[in-house]
């Protein structure tokens, strides 16, 4: 007996301390669904599944087959439920990550071309029967089972009520300012995580898309305090031979410049300043001056 109770002496602070090192992912979970009310106040749409948590790699579960994605923008979980009303029915998820940049980035790889951006946290877009936004850590999906007037209703409404209940920044990430405004193509800033233009050394890439007269270029920019990125394309563009005279003058530091030849993006022009990788997809030597003007901002 006294052997027992020296067992269970020395297990109780080991259980605390389990107990303890779960509470705050516990309590994260708990103030997640704290955002998916029994009903809301605009359509009259009633919470009839309870609320679901699938955390880390247990995603693949609810999403099985595109779950990756979503791990390379350091995802925490999903927290999701039913909605319907007399006339439709919908799903809600909140997608938690680890900082509003990954989730801003998410939402950037998932937001189409030619998406109908709304304004709601950062950004928003609607598809056929979707309405989709990104607000802080949080990405917000919610899909109808039907694409129906009624539905799409239901949908924008139920989105305005959840951007008013999920805390966190409307801002973009700060890189993003970084970038020029002017004629930039609205729903198509993107942050990369990993292989921006499929390259393997080029990660935790941002780009703009920008509308130059006729035609759209590509703003991109990454830390590259050690010069590693552009060494690696350096290297890269050598052993493909697709190297091109670089000009003469650049605002790049000292020669760190490069121009790439490639058969789909066109020409990339990409150089180091003050510790950052930034370059131009589809360059022509008219757009230096531009280009010019937009590398000496970088500080």
């Amino acid at each position: 007996m006294k052997k027992i109770l020296i067992l269970i002496t020395l297990m109780i602070p080991a259980l605390a301390l389990f107990i303890g090192c779960g509470s705050d992912s516990t309590k994260e979970t708990l103030s997640n669904a704290q955002y998916l009310p029994e009903k809301t106040t605009r359509s009259d749409l009633v919470r009839f599944t309870e609320i679901r948590t699938f955390a880390g790699e247990s995603l693949w579960e609810y999403i099985n087959g595109g779950a990756e994605v979503y791990h390379l923008y350091k995802f925490i979980d999903v927290t999701t439920a039913d909605y319907k009303n007399d006339q439709v029915e919908l799903v809600a998820d909140i997608y938690h990550f680890d900082g509003p940049e990954n989730s801003f980035g998410l939402y950037s790889m998932l937001c189409p071309a030619d998406a109908e951006i709304i304004n709601l946290g950062v950004e928003g877009f609607i598809s056929p029967a979707s309405v989709n936004f990104v607000k802080g850590e949080y990405l917000i999906r919610l899909t109808g089972f039907e694409d129906t007037n009624e539905s799409d209703l239901a949908l924008i409404n139920l989105a305005e009520e959840l951007n008013e209940k999920i805390p966190g920044t409307t801002e973009r990430p700060k890189q993003f300012g970084l970038f020029p405004i002017e004629n930039k193509v609205a729903g198509l800033d993107k942050y990369y995580a990993e292989q921006f233009m499929g390259q393997k050394f080029l990660n935790e890439v941002f780009s703009r898309n920008i509308l130059f007269e006729t035609d759209t270029v590509t703003l991109f920019m990454s830390t590259d305090v050690s010069g590693g990125k552009f060494l690696s394309w350096l290297n890269y563009a050598e052993q493909i031979r697709k190297k091109k005279d670089r000009p003469q003058e650049t605002a790049y530091d000292d020669t760190l410049c490069l121009i790439i030849e490639d058969n789909f993006y066109g020409d990339i022009i990409v150089g180091l300043k003050n510790g950052k990788l930034a370059g131009m997809i589809n360059y022509s030597e008219g757009r230096m001056d531009y280009l010019t003007n937009w590398v000496n901002s970088i500080k």
